[in-house]
């Protein structure tokens, strides 16, 4: 190993550090670490706001897609049950009047006899 009183060089995400061997230069380091984790927590919290921003922000765009589709749906839908309605109610009308007319055949039938 080479003396104390050379250079070491020291790297850490990406960080170069000349550091000398000697109680000040490793609080200096540790500091400098230090430094660096409490800026990587800042950067950790500020992306973990940014996340819940975006999924809020996705929520409110899911909504409004539902929103839409509803109101597409429904558009779309209306329609082709008041036709339905309207051929079931003609579809009744017609079993009516064949109803009555069946009636009136058994009861002519049953006078005959």
């Amino acid at each position: 190993m080479e003396s104390n009183d050379r250079a070491t060089r020291l790297s850490l995400g990406g960080v170069t550090q000349n550091t000398f061997s000697g109680n000040s230069n490793v609080k200096s380091f540790i500091k400098t670490v230090e430094g660096m984790i409490d800026e990587g927590k800042g950067l950790m919290r500020e992306y973990k706001r940014e996340i819940e921003l975006l999924k809020s922000d996705i929520s409110l765009m899911e909504k409004k897609i539902d929103t839409i589709n509803q109101t597409q749906n429904l558009n779309t839908i209306i329609p082709i049950i008041r036709s339905d309605l309207s051929s079931l109610g003609q579809a009744i009308d017609l079993q009516k009047e064949e109803n009555n007319n069946l009636q009136k055949q058994l009861t002519t039938l049953k006078k005959e006899k």
